[in-house]
């Protein structure tokens, strides 16, 4: 179904994001993997009656071919938002992206935001939510029984940010193959970036062998291909 105006197409787009960020949380938090697949279920769901409209397909040529610098917010629901921020983040670098983390504050979701060209800002869209159903449905399956709830979120930080890294250094190499000016963050992409967020600062996290063990090993085993 195609929409009457692009205000609505943008709307509904904004939802969607938005939606599939609740699922992914839900599916993150979930007590057992059989119900953490029911949610990554809807999420395929909605992907798929997202990716057929065709409004949607028509934005996507139209970034590409203006492919202005632009800025996109994403939120972050989840747990554990410093570790989810830096996966994000390792994934949007080798996609020829800048970014800056937000951290929650009254009553305010913690958030990522990224400045790119649009093709690349729609395409890390698209992989982001790809590589986060993959990552939260290894990361159920991998994770230890028993422990602390502290440990949990220590094994689940670990987990995503070696997946992120893994998936990324894929990324990487497969754009390499279309030459160096695809994975380099541009000037005028740096320019901007470095106005808006400054100089990048280290984020100290507790680290689990095992969870940086089992997320390395599903990184490089995620598919990669929506980029």
């Amino acid at each position: 179904m195609t929409k009457s105006n692009e205000p609505q197409s943008n709307d509904r787009r904004d939802k969607y994001v938005d939606k599939v960020r609740k699922l992914l949380a839900k599916a993150e938090g979930a007590s057992t993997e059989e119900e953490a697949d029911a949610f990554l279920a809807k999420v395929t769901q909605l992907m798929a009656e997202w990716e057929i409209e065709d409004h949607e397909l028509r934005g996507r040529g139209e970034a590409q071919s203006a492919d202005e610098v632009e800025e996109s917010k994403f939120n972050i629901g989840s747990y554990t938002p410093r570790a989810d921020a830096v996966a994000m983040n390792a994934v949007a670098l080798a996609m020829g992206l800048r970014g800056g983390f937000k951290p929650y504050s009254s009553g305010s979701p913690a958030y990522m935001r990224f400045i790119g060209r649009a093709s690349n800002l729609e395409r890390f869209t698209l992989m982001w939510t790809s590589l986060e159903m993959q990552m939260i449905r290894a990361m159920k399956k991998a994770e230890p029984k028993g422990v602390s709830r502290g440990e949990l979120r220590t094994f689940r930080q670990s987990f995503k940010i070696a997946f992120a890294q893994e998936a990324a250094r894929k990324i990487q190499a497969i754009r390499d193959d279309y030459g160096s000016a695809l994975v380099l963050v541009d000037s005028e992409v740096e320019a901007r970036a470095n106005s808006k967020f400054g100089k990048a600062r280290r984020t100290g996290m507790k680290s689990s062998y095992a969870g940086r063990t089992a997320g390395g090993t599903a990184g490089r085993a995620a598919d990669v291909n929506s980029s």
